[in-house]
């Protein structure tokens, strides 16, 4: 974590000038965010742990790229290292965190509908490679490859900390090897990969930005929709997405509990580990809702 005296110098360094105030808006398991007041005007800092301080630069990078490609996310001012943790500062969003059940019917439409639009708007950034761009991973050749390498890791991870019952296993390792050997002609572009109401803020019943990018993969967006599912399960804001996300690119329930199930593999090594920033990981029934749902319609 960083000190009060540190983002003050941080500040000092950039603006030659002492904040009005600072305030700790989020300790999440990945990153901090600080809000900043500098009198004429607010800015962000987001703070990587040691264990990730790479990622900052990285999500620096695609967050510009994707404001240029008419993607609402915060503009981003710059970005660095300071003492092993790296950093973002980018300017205010104002808004609040989006409350899917708040809006009304007609604005929910519109709402999913133009989170769609940016999905699609951020599809069209370009990589070299497949797999994560965020991450320091290995890079592949193929999306399959990179499917292939998860699914592989993953198993064996999630076999290893004993997170379920032996049926429950099999029953996982079954599906998603037999999704995984169907020959798919995928749609492949930038994808986002923390798509949750936590960061997308809202104002006057419309989305004003997504934030959080520093899971980001090149391949098939329909994972977006999957770790959508994953965290949500069948919410009302996932039901309207998923409408929405068919005239981008038509996908199965398969497809969707696929991804979702991704997702459990890529974390799984990580299952009796603490967050990043030290915070305790919650249970996979508690905070992965859709995951537990995939699951039992699976078994």
């Amino acid at each position: 974590m960083i000190s009060e005296y540190e983002i003050r110098q941080l500040i000092e360094q950039y603006w030659g000038a002492q904040p009005v105030s600072i305030e700790t808006v989020y300790r999440g398991g990945m990153n901090f965010v600080y809000e900043i007041n500098l009198g004429d005007s607010k800015i962000m800092l987001k703070v990587h742990p040691f264990s990730r301080a790479s990622v900052a630069e990285k999500e620096y990078s695609v967050l510009k790229c994707a404001s240029e490609n008419g993607v609402k996310v915060p503009k981003v001012i710059t970005c660095g290292i300071h003492k092993n943790l790296g950093y973002i500062f980018y300017h205010n969003v104002p808004g609040e965190n989006l409350l899917f059940e708040k809006l009304d019917s007609q604005q929910q439409d519109v709402f999913s509908m133009t989170l769609v639009k940016n999905l699609k708007n951020f599809s069209e950034l370009a990589s070299n490679h497949f797999g994560s761009v965020t991450e320091q991973e290995s890079t592949y050749h193929s999306w399959k490859a990179f499917l292939q390498a998860t699914v592989s890791e993953g198993l064996a991870s999630l076999k290893s900390v004993d997170a379920m019952s032996t049926n429950e296993f099999k029953s996982i390792a079954n599906y998603i090897q037999h999704q995984l050997s169907l020959n798919k002609n995928w749609f492949t572009g930038m994808v986002w990969g923390d798509v949750k109401s936590e960061n997308i803020i809202v104002s006057k019943g419309e989305l004003a930005a997504i934030l959080d990018f520093e899971s980001c993969f090149y391949g098939d967006p329909v994972l977006s929709l999957g770790y959508l599912f994953a965290k949500e399960g069948r919410s009302s804001f996932y039901v309207s997405v998923a409408k929405h996300f068919k005239n981008f690119i038509p996908f199965k329930e398969e497809d969707v509990y696929f991804y979702a199930l991704i997702r459990l593999l890529r974390i799984s090594k990580y299952l009796n580990s603490p967050l990043p920033t030290g915070k305790a990981r919650d249970p996979i029934a508690t905070y992965f809702k859709g995951i537990s749902e995939a699951i039992n319609d699976i078994v």
